[in-house]
């Protein structure tokens, strides 16, 4: 039975070489070769939309006595930030509120909030195999306070789209998100 298996891994294997092969040679781009890579691996999908949506309910969720009336006033994007600022419809008197999802290069990332050994050892796998370009560690800001709530994430140069690897902490999970 396990030479079955292992065999039925080899085949796999050869397929999706076969296929990246294959794209190659029609002249479909790297990074869509690797994002057909990371997909097939299982890996959760996070767009920008997704991210937009959840730093809307999370402001929502940590104003319930004005969530109703709180107006979504702006969003803006750089390299490695989204940030999602609300308002109160009434003009209350703390009139604004901002939510931010920051993410950090790996070089980039303060010994607190290192990943987990399990995480490090995926890393380390993954890696190895190159499917992703760059690895991120994401938080979010809420009024200045980060939030414990790191997400490591798979990155493909040119695309905008993350790829969710895991996380630690507890106060956002990605069941929040996806």
């Amino acid at each position: 039975m396990k030479k079955i298996l292992e065999g039925m891994q080899i085949t796999k294997q050869n397929y999706v070489e076969e296929k990246l092969q294959i794209m190659k040679e029609v002249g479909i781009n790297e990074s869509e070769i690797k994002r057909q890579l990371v997909l097939q691996e299982g890996f959760l999908v996070i767009t920008h939309q997704k991210i937009i949506q959840f730093l809307c309910a999370e402001i929502r969720r940590r104003n319930p006595e004005r969530a109703n009336k709180l107006h979504i006033t702006d969003t803006t994007f750089d390299k490695d930030k989204i940030s999602v600022y609300a308002s109160h419809i009434d003009g209350w008197q703390n009139p604004s509120w901002r939510i931010i999802w920051k993410e950090y290069g790996l070089e980039e990332i303060s010994h607190d909030k290192v990943p987990p050994i399990h995480l490090l050892k995926r890393l380390q796998v993954l890696q190895e195999k190159k499917i992703f370009d760059y690895f991120v560690v994401a938080t979010v800001i809420y009024e200045e306070i980060k939030l414990d709530d790191p997400f490591l994430l798979g990155r493909l140069n040119g695309m905008s789209e993350r790829f969710f690897i895991g996380q630690w902490g507890d106060e956002i999970n990605i069941d929040n998100i996806i």
